[in-house]
């Protein structure tokens, strides 16, 4: 069986790196996939998430740790925020927000992917469609990207060692909606490189 990889970077903190890591793998877990999540970030974002989970005795539908989970038939590799020379993943996406600073370190990144010759998939995070700056950003740059609002139960959620899905939430139908429109971009890019059609949803 094949086994498809993501790679969730860009070089920035904050953005959302794990946020949408951890999600993805909840969303790619209700498809079916038997997904491992890895963290390489020295802050520990996701690790930190499994850690609150496993003290509130939350189970979780995915693994996650420092390396592969055996079984695994989609990876997805929870990055650091810092240039590196390569990634493991058969595509990266990368969050970002669309703030003057925070856009201005997505643009290399997305250079960096182009030399790397692996398809992208932009999220753009925390979208805030009063602000005008974000609504020009998202008009001009990402008219067509499926995209993530300001929600602020991605963090509640993750302090309950929650994904968006298994949470009780206020907002959950919206948020839900939202990353599933992102998943679908996501496994749409995994299945034009012809991996792992089969396995992201289960028979």
């Amino acid at each position: 069986m094949s086994i498809a990889s993501i790679s969730v970077w860009i070089p920035k903190g904050g953005c959302g790196k794990s946020t949408v890591a951890i999600n993805l793998a909840a969303a790619f877990s209700k498809r079916g996939a038997t997904v491992s999540l890895v963290d390489l970030d020295p802050q520990s974002g996701s690790l930190i998430f499994a850690s609150i989970a496993k003290r509130l005795n939350q189970a979780l539908p995915f693994t996650v740790g420092r390396s592969v989970a055996p079984g695994a038939n989609l990876v997805i590799y929870d990055h650091g925020p810092m240039m590196i020379e390569a990634v493991p993943g058969d595509i990266v996406v990368m969050p970002t927000l669309l703030d003057a600073a925070s856009y201005s370190v997505f643009v290399p990144g997305t250079q960096r992917v182009q030399v790397w010759n692996k398809p992208l998939v932009a999220v753009p995070n925390r979208v805030n469609t009063s602000r005008q700056a974000h609504r020009k950003v998202i008009e001009r740059f990402h008219p067509n990207t499926p995209f993530l609002r300001d929600r602020s139960i991605y963090n509640e959620a993750y302090a309950r060692g929650q994904s968006i899905y298994d949470c009780a939430l206020s907002g959950r139908k919206q948020a839900i909606a939202e990353m599933e429109a992102v998943t679908d971009r996501v496994e749409a890019t995994l299945k034009t490189l012809f991996l792992c059609a089969a396995p992201m949803r289960a028979a």
